[in-house]
């Protein structure tokens, strides 16, 4: 990445965490699987086939429509309440112990050396996502940090209404991530790296987006 050049175009950075600061996205997979654990096999098979294809959408989100739509259980309120406490417990383990995107702390410091604002919007949860950049030492080079339940194109929106610097730019690694770029005229970059988003860097591509593999 030509982080000098990207430097110098943007006031403000907003990055994705799974798959774009933390290489986590195969690990909050395995933590899905491990949530519903106990489920039939072919329908967290299904889930799964819809978790890579809804890549940034908050665990709220996902694991509501497994029991609501893929077992098609409406007395499901316990159910997903034990599968989230599961899942958290899986996910936070995940983000401690997974390796972070190749080159992504030296920009991050470039950025912060330069005055950038930089903040995160996650589809992880955003207390949960706080406390794992405090352990992991990363807090120190964000403005802010943000996550779900909140959706994504809710968290940029107040971003920008809080007044953003402009230009800005948007690295995510799911088709979502892109949408919300392009709904708040953001440029985008995908990381590729540790994408799920399976022809994400075709699309990109095509889109006339910027693809990175990592920030090295």
């Amino acid at each position: 990445m030509h982080c000098e050049l990207i430097l110098n175009k943007y006031d403000t950075f907003i990055f994705d965490n799974d798959g774009v600061i933390i290489d986590s996205n195969n690990a909050k997979t395995e933590a899905f699987i491990k949530a519903l654990d106990g489920e039939r096999t072919d329908l967290i098979d299904k889930f799964v086939k819809y978790h890579h294809n809804h890549g940034g959408v908050s665990r709220y989100e996902k694991i509501k429509h497994f029991f609501l739509n893929i077992k098609q259980d409406k007395d499901c309120n316990s159910a997903i309440e034990k599968a989230l406490e599961k899942y958290s417990f899986f996910a936070k383990k995940a983000l401690l112990n997974s390796r972070l995107i190749p080159g992504v702390e030296d920009f991050l410091g470039l950025l912060k050396e330069n005055n950038r604002a930089i903040h995160v919007v996650s589809g992880s949860d955003q207390n949960e996502l706080i406390d794992v950049y405090q352990a992991r030492g990363l807090d120190k080079y964000f403005n802010s940090v943000f996550g779900s339940p909140r959706k994504k194109s809710d968290i940029v929106q107040k971003i920008v209404n809080d007044g953003i610097n402009l230009p800005a730019v948007y690295f995510g690694d799911a088709f979502l991530d892109y949408s919300v770029a392009l709904e708040h005229n953001l440029d985008f970059i995908f990381i590729s790296h540790g994408s799920e988003w399976l022809d994400g860097e075709q699309f990109c591509r095509n889109s006339s987006c910027t693809v990175e593999k990592d920030f090295l």
